[in-house]
């Protein structure tokens, strides 16, 4: 501001000094000529005479620039001072934002449950690895091998591939909490943000575009800072749930990401995604490498019994039912179905896990000592005004209407864009008041998913 007054200020005495020295202006200037003429004679009857005006002009001239320029050199300094705390607010707001989502718990049960990986080179479109081993289609990686060194090696795009509740997610949450302890030691680390591309559907956006909203919304950022971050490759762009993406516009979203790399090449990014979604694309996403989470084995399964057996958890019956049952050997083969068979018949008979079935109805029955035991842990009373049963049923509407609406996540914002029709305005006014009483049913993280919460309901 001061520098505009000082140039506005200049500039004038310049003009003034001009037009008093200039005894014959064109004839557009006579009339200016004449009112500075009657100013000066008036100021040198008053105040100042006409030489010393022009010496004030001719100072002003040569200070004037001078100021500009030491003014210059200080806003770099005051703009990086800007930038740091814009960056420190931003990665304290990305940490508060990874541990409320992510359970401690179960990251810390993961490092006891450590899964393997094998290399996927048939689904890389690009990669010098996957070029030097196109003969050899999948590879088993080393024991102990990380997805944080498995990235670090890439450094490009990383395809984390896996069956439904093999741990992508939480395998993409240990990369992401890794990556933020890096980029709050080290201030020329980008940071790591985590985007769920179900919603990319809604509007179907240039990747860019899509990463600057959903990073402005998610963390109360101003568009035109998300902007910048998203421009000057100051994210690491981590995407969970490509095959939340609806069936139809997969394609669209594989070539949104591929010019998203090709235009933003430097920048780190890492893909989560069912295996069978990608295999039935046509179109591949181009990545560097691509890495898929095999089951847990039986000695793995009973590693991880014995640690949290450590840690007080009774799972004797469990461990007697899988013995013996080679049905729930296979359900115990995915980490959530393990994960929730492990909180929902801790320190309990196990008798409803040998109970017979197909693998469907099994999985339902797990899935209701689930619920039973998160409504034991969170019981409700009087203060809820509202029962279990009514509680189940607006959780299964609202898994019903997240499917309808192609989407994952109970996202409020996004919903709205959804339920605008005209003929659905009056569900919003309905159903608003149901939806933030869910929040109160937060036992779980799995609750929300609404693959998960479809399967209490059974055959609709």
């Amino acid at each position: 501001m001061l520098s505009r007054v000082l140039a506005v200020g200049g500039l004038l005495a310049l003009v003034l000094t001009v037009l008093a020295v200039w005894t014959t202006p064109p004839a557009p200037l006579l009339g200016a000529h004449r009112v500075v003429a009657h100013l000066l004679r008036w100021t040198d009857a008053h105040w100042l005479n006409t030489v010393a005006v022009g010496a004030a002009g001719s100072v002003m001239s040569a200070v004037i620039p001078l100021v500009l320029r030491r003014r210059g050199r200080r806003s770099p300094r005051r703009a990086a001072g800007r930038q740091a705390r814009e960056r420190t607010v931003i990665l304290r707001r990305v940490q508060y934002r990874q541990a409320s989502e992510t359970q401690e718990q179960a990251l810390a049960d993961a490092a006891w449950l450590a899964l393997g990986l094998t290399r996927r080179s048939d689904i890389c479109q690009s990669g010098t690895w996957a070029s030097r081993h196109r003969q050899q289609r999948t590879i088993q990686l080393p024991a102990g091998t990380t997805i944080v060194r498995l990235f670090d090696e890439v450094q490009g795009a990383l395809l984390i591939l896996g069956a439904p509740g093999a741990g992508k997610t939480t395998l993409l949450s240990e990369l992401a909490s890794e990556l933020i302890k890096r980029a709050e030691a080290n201030p020329g680390e980008p940071v790591p943000v985590v985007f769920n591309l179900a919603s990319w559907a809604i509007r179907r956006q240039p990747l860019a575009t899509w990463l600057a909203e959903e990073f402005a919304a998610g963390y109360n950022v101003p568009l035109r800072t998300s902007s910048a971050w998203v421009a000057n490759d100051a994210l690491t762009v981590l995407l969970d749930g490509f095959d939340e993406v609806a069936e139809r516009y997969r394609p669209a979203c594989a070539e949104a990401i591929n010019r998203y790399r090709q235009e933003h090449g430097i920048a780190l990014m890492a893909v989560c995604s069912r295996t069978q979604a990608i295999q039935e694309m046509t179109v591949r996403l181009h990545v560097e490498e691509a890495v898929e989470l095999l089951p847990p084995t039986r000695a793995q399964i009973d590693r991880y019994f014995r640690y949290l057996e450590q840690t007080g958890t009774q799972l004797a019956d469990v461990r007697a039912a899988l013995d013996t049952d080679e049905a729930l050997q296979e359900l115990m083969r995915s980490p959530l179905m393990l994960h929730v068979i492990t909180l929902a018949y801790h320190g309990r008979p196990a008798l409803a896990l040998t109970r017979p079935g197909t693998a469907k109805q099994r999985r339902q029955q797990l899935w209701r000592a689930y619920v039973d035991r998160m409504f034991e842990q969170r019981p409700l009373n009087e203060h809820h005004r509202y029962s279990r049963e009514q509680a189940i049923g607006w959780l299964i509407w609202l898994a019903r209407h997240l499917q309808q609406f192609e989407q994952a996540e109970l996202r409020f914002d996004q919903m709205v864009l959804f339920l605008s029709q005209p003929a659905r305005i009056w569900r919003i006014k309905r159903n608003m008041t149901r939806w933030f009483r869910l929040g109160l049913l937060a036992a779980d993280p799995h609750l929300y998913r609404a693959n998960a919460t479809a399967e209490l309901s059974g055959p609709s």
